[in-house]
């Protein structure tokens, strides 16, 4: 809803930091570890801490950058790999959300291959041969993950 607050909906392309990348990536090898053993209870805490780590990654740094283009749109491109990185591994536990998600980031069925999964939102658009990506609209307070299903 940010980016749409400040014109059209194209997400913002460029290098995810480093922090961000090295999280999910550790992420997807646990997860991945986890999976492999079928400690689901594992997988679902390593999920819970990461979409919250998330959660908490936009919450203290997009106020401070909302003032500042440049600021705003790295702390975006951030939140959408943790967002595209928690999408894809949540899949398997609630596809018709993360589908919906997927929809709205304007992705097709190769985001859920996993020889991408290391990839960033800016990666898979070039490989599309894309140098800007539209989003779809979001209203605000749209709920992906409603508890009655749509």
């Amino acid at each position: 809803y940010t980016i749409q607050k400040y014109g059209e909906p194209i997400m913002p392309m460029g290098q995810v930091s480093e922090e961000v990348l090295h999280a999910a990536k550790e992420t997807i090898l646990k997860y991945e570890h986890a999976m492999y053993k079928f400690e689901f209870h594992t997988v679902m805490n390593l999920m819970d801490t990461y979409i919250r780590d998330a959660n908490k990654f936009w919450a203290k740094n997009i106020k401070d950058a909302e003032a500042d283009t440049e600021k705003r749109n790295q702390v975006l491109i951030d939140t959408l790999h943790m967002v595209k990185t928690a999408m894809v591994l949540m899949h398997p536990v609630a596809p018709k959300g993360t589908e919906l998600l997927c929809e709205y980031l304007g992705f097709g069925k190769d985001i859920w291959n996993w020889e991408h999964v290391f990839d960033t939102l800016t990666d898979l658009a070039k490989a599309n041969g894309e140098t800007e990506h539209r989003l779809k609209f979001l209203e605000p307070r749209f709920d992906f993950f409603p508890m009655k299903a749509r």
